[in-house]
């Protein structure tokens, strides 16, 4: 179940997002989060709006 995400996720640089995938219009970016080692996904419009997130890469 999604909910907040712990608080060391604030701490992420530039260098913790990646572009993942670019499909339909849409990016879908990678953030990895280095002191707990995981990792979620945003899909993402053309604008920068964050349309879903997840852990998988599966929208």
């Amino acid at each position: 179940m999604w909910g907040k995400l712990n608080a060391n996720w604030k701490e992420l640089t530039v260098d913790d997002y990646k572009l993942f995938a670019v499909e339909a219009n849409r990016y879908v970016i990678s953030a990895t989060n280095k002191t707990s080692a995981e990792t979620i996904y945003l899909l993402m419009s053309m604008s920068g709006e964050v349309l879903k997130v997840n852990s998988e890469a599966k929208f």
